[in-house]
Formats: structure tokens, sequence, C-alpha cells
């Protein structure tokens, strides 16, 4: 049975938690982190997806919506990479301190929401020592610099200005082709996890860009216990960084560079991270 819950002192934080209808021994903990301008139901509703067919074997699962995003407070354009886990982070201990059972803890992320996933889990277990998985959908491991991406009279506007309508720094009115996107600013965006159709409209800040390009996700993965990695059979890049990662456990999405490509996507995905949690659905 799924309520919309509140975290956060002030209660700014707006989630939905899936929670057993009877107390099940060893039942597992999801926790959702979508990616850059996303809602918590994620892009095809992923995680909503997701939560649905986990609360059929009665596991536990948050989704929630960062500060910026969905229905939580305030806009993206004052969101970062730290607000992010910051705001991950308070969920987390609302969770821990409430949760049915002391079962595996997996912290799922897609895009950007998978950093922030990894960094979530890194706290969790050289701070708080309480072990938590982190299961990576498609990480930003590949990401160009901005400077790489955007006109360098763009960057300064965007320096100067503290944030800019994202319209300006990815200008483009085509969603449906994208012939009239740049291809380096569309693949960016799409390694975090975010989509035109929904970011243009919102505000991208300075200090987000620079949290991005600081992102060294394989000195993380060394650091941590337990990382998974999901990514696109045709996803040929982030395949051939990932064979230079040796502390983390790679699945592979067939005929897919993302899952939201194909219906298909999404069902091996799904069934792949039920996998990673042993099946536990299955023993139920």
């Amino acid at each position: 049975m799924w309520k919309q819950v509140r975290f956060g002192d002030d209660r700014s934080i707006v989630g939905i938690l899936e929670e057993p209808t009877e107390t099940v021994k060893d039942a597992p903990l999801f926790i959702t982190l979508a990616g850059l301008g996303q809602a918590m139901s994620e892009k095809n509703y992923l995680f909503s997806n997701f939560r649905k067919r986990m609360a059929l074997v009665e596991a536990q699962v948050i989704q929630f919506d960062y500060m910026g995003h969905g229905d939580s407070l305030g806009e993206l354009g004052d969101a970062s990479i730290d607000s992010m886990l910051k705001d991950t982070l308070k969920v987390l201990v609302s969770v821990i301190e409430r949760r049915i059972s002391n079962s595996n803890i997996y912290i799922v992320g897609n895009g950007l929401g998978a950093a922030v996933a990894l960094m979530a889990s890194y706290h969790c277990q050289q701070e708080w020592g309480v072990p938590s998985i982190p299961i990576l959908i498609s990480p930003p491991l590949s990401l160009p610099h901005s400077s790489k991406v955007f006109p360098p009279g763009v960057l300064d506007e965007l320096k100067t200005k503290g944030k800019l309508d994202s319209q300006i720094l990815v200008p483009g009115f085509d969603y449906y082709t994208l012939s009239d996107f740049d291809s380096k600013q569309v693949k960016y965006l799409s390694r975090l996890g975010a989509h035109l159709l929904y970011i243009h409209g919102q505000s991208i800040s300075y200090k987000m860009i620079q949290e991005i390009d600081q992102l060294n996700l394989y000195k993380l993965i060394d650091k941590c216990e337990n990382v998974h990695v999901v990514v696109g059979q045709k996803d040929l890049e982030l395949l051939c960084y990932l064979e230079n990662c040796n502390n983390c456990s790679v699945s592979v999405l067939r005929n897919v560079t993302y899952y939201h490509e194909h219906p298909s996507g999404m069902d091996q995905l799904i069934t792949t991270i039920e996998f990673i949690s042993g099946n536990w659905g299955a023993k139920t």
C-alpha cells in the first residue's frame, strides 16, 4: 500500500512510500533517484512501475522529488548535485529510522541520479556504518567538460547570472526528431538522464554545471562496496569506460542504449534490479 509522505524538518521534500500490507521478514528497502530535471516517476514512469512491481512482493520502496524537482519546493535553477545529495540523505535518515527490518538498502539511480546514488551509498557505508547497495543505471562516467559542449559566451553568461533558462543553454524546438538541436548537447543531457521536453522552460545553475564538470565517479566506485551498473548494449562508449572499472558488477540491457528507447528495455531493467536484489520477491 502506498501513501504520500514528506521528508525534511520543513517537510519540503515530497515523496511516495510503498509499505508491505504486513511485516515481512527481511523485506528489502529500495530508494529510487531520478535523473536531472526529472520527477520521481522518471522517464516513461520507470520508478513508478518498479514500485508497483515490488509492491506485489511486499517490498518497501521510496520515491521522492529532489528540491527543485517535481512536487517538492523550489526551482530546478536552485538545485545542484550537492543539494540533491543532501535531500537524499535527509530521506535516508528518515527511512532508516523507520524501516521494518535490517535487510538490504538498495539505492537505485538513473543518469545524474546514479551519481547521487553512489555518493549516498558511500556516505551510508563510510559515515553511518549502514550497509547499502548502489544500483547505477547509465551513470555519467564519460561526460565531456562543459567547455566542449556549450559556447564560451553562453558559459560566461551562465557564470555571471548564476543560472540560465535551459533553452538558452540548449536551443532547439524539434523535440521529436531533434533536427535543430546540437547533437553534442543532446548527448550530454541524455547522459545526465535529462530530457529536453521536460527540462526546457526550467533553469540550470552555474553551480550544477561546475559540479558535473568535477564528477569523478571512477574514484568513488573504487571506494564503494557492492556497486552494480546497468548499461544498454548499444551504449558502446559507456561499456568501453566500464572495462576499466574493476570494483563493480555490470548488467547489460539488450538492443538499447537507454532503457526508455523501447518497452522491452524497461522490462529488462526492472527484472535486472530484481535479480540484483537476489530475486527476493521470488522467495516470498
